[in-house]
């Protein structure tokens, strides 16, 4: 049996990959294997990407209707929670209206970039309101390091992120 991870699925470039990074080097550091603290630019990739701890899902998957089929099996076979990230400097809908009543692992919703562009706010939490994700919602910052930890809280106490 595999270990399951936090699958997060979104739009490209809505930093899905930013936020992969964020929560591998949290668990990391939460087991005590962390290596580094060493920032490295986060690459643009067109295929899932699996970590110890998140599974990075390109944006093609959520864009595209006939990919669904593998976002369900991929969260089906390998996911422990699936978060939907929005992001605030982005004003698109991408994704199918409740397309997350289909997971059977909890759902969060996690609103990216929150330090640019507030009047977005709305529109995001509508987007994920659309999708069918319960509330309440996160707002996060990565290059600001803000509202992470409020997420990580959250993925503690729904027990998908372990202490070891």
């Amino acid at each position: 049996m595999t270990d399951r991870r936090i699958m997060l699925i979104g739009a490209t470039g809505c930093g899905k990959s930013s936020l992969a990074v964020v929560l591998n080097r949290y668990a990391e550091h939460l087991s005590g294997k962390e290596k580094s603290t060493e920032v490295s630019p986060v690459p643009h990739r067109q295929d899932v990407w699996y970590s110890r701890y998140t599974l990075d899902v390109p944006g093609g998957y959520f864009e595209n209707p006939w990919m669904y089929n593998h976002l369900i099996s991929l969260a089906q076979n390998n996911a422990s929670h699936v978060l939907f990230v929005v992001s605030r400097s982005q004003r698109s809908f991408a994704g199918a209206p409740g397309l997350a009543d289909v997971f059977g692992c909890p759902v969060s919703g996690v609103i990216t970039h929150s330090d640019v562009q507030p009047e977005n706010e709305e529109f995001c939490q509508k987007q994920l309101r659309r999708y069918g994700v319960p509330e309440p919602f996160f707002n996060v910052s990565v290059k600001k390091g803000f509202g992470v930890s409020a997420l990580i809280g959250h993925l503690l106490e729904a027990g998908t992120v372990k202490k070891d």
